[in-house]
């Protein structure tokens, strides 16, 4: 298995919904602020106080430290921290991007070091995958790629040892995962071939268990765009819920259009509605470009009980 420790406070669960998430529903559900107002709020510009990724390494590390004086903590390089037991750092890396993002986007440095110090080691214990509790969680081939690199250069890892990775559309994958309270377990290849089952067969029983798992499912709607909420972790895993999108096609004069920038936003616009695209593709670059948790700035048509990326330059005025 391989593990990414949650990057929440103690008393908040994995499946909150981010900050950036929190303000999208409130404005679309509550105050009806159209969708694009909101690219301001994501492009919060770090300030002149803004201390660097070394320096925000450091300071999980110290905190990190502290919290655990029978560690054994080494900065592998801005951003990364390996930690284990015994004399020599070991079998664990920390990646802080995304935590970094988090107080580059506006929350406290002390609160973001401290929520990720508490929770990381707290992922140490391993669940055994069954298919029972097997989720699924889209991802973009570049964080395959990026996360195999780092366990191999790290960790010595074998290549049995990366993730495993399901094709899904055009650069994006299914990664199979076991959600516990602490950590995020992505099942590797050899835990794939241990479960001994057809990846068709795996997709189902995950699916399942996603629908089973999540939270209240909620659609927001402004004037031309609409946005789903699920709790906060497998917004962009609700692509493979056909009944999710059955239902709203029914409201849509053209094909369904999907942005997905982070795990947590998902958004949809009709591709009859110019408009709709071009604030769609405005918000969803923006929001890659500065969120933590980031996917692709790509957008995805609905084709054939399918998703398909769309052709040609994304709408926008980039």
């Amino acid at each position: 298995m391989i593990l990414i420790p949650a990057q929440t406070p103690e008393t908040a669960p994995v499946t909150m919904l981010s900050p950036r998430a929190v303000a999208l529903r409130a404005r679309l559900h509550a105050w009806h602020i159209a969708i694009a107002l909101l690219i301001g709020f994501f492009s919060c510009a770090a300030s002149a106080t803004t201390i660097d990724e070394e320096a925000f390494t450091r300071q999980v590390a110290a905190r990190l430290q502290a919290l655990h004086p029978e560690l054994r903590i080494e900065a592998l390089r801005p951003l990364e921290i390996r930690y284990g037991a015994g004399e020599a750092a070991g079998g664990h890396v920390a990646y802080l991007a995304n935590a970094y993002q988090r107080y580059r986007n506006g929350e406290e440095l002390a609160e973001v070091v401290e929520a990720y110090a508490s929770a990381t080691v707290k992922s140490f214990d391993v669940v055994a995958p069954n298919l029972d509790n097997i989720v699924p969680v889209i991802k973009d081939e570049r964080y395959v790629r990026e996360v195999s690199a780092a366990l191999i250069a790290d960790m010595g890892a074998e290549p049995d040892q990366g993730l495993y990775a399901a094709p899904y559309s055009e650069g994006l994958v299914i990664l199979y995962a076991v959600d516990t309270p602490r950590a995020i377990q992505y099942l590797s290849r050899k835990d794939f071939r241990a479960l001994s089952l057809p990846e068709p067969e795996l997709r189902a029983s995950a699916v399942a268990n996603l629908t089973r798992l999540l939270p209240e499912l909620t659609l927001h709607h402004h004037e031309d765009l609409y946005m789903f909420t699920a709790g906060g972790s497998y917004e962009s895993s609700l692509l493979l819920l056909d009944a999710v999108w059955n239902r709203l096609a029914e409201r849509i004069r053209g094909r369904m259009v999907v942005g997905i920038p982070s795990r947590d936003v998902l958004l949809v616009a009709d591709s009859a509605n110019r408009d709709a695209l071009q604030r769609l593709g405005d918000t969803v670059r923006e929001i890659h470009a500065t969120g933590a948790y980031s996917l692709t700035p790509d957008l995805y048509e609905r084709v054939d009980g399918g998703w398909r990326k769309l052709a040609g330059k994304t709408p926008g005025k980039n």
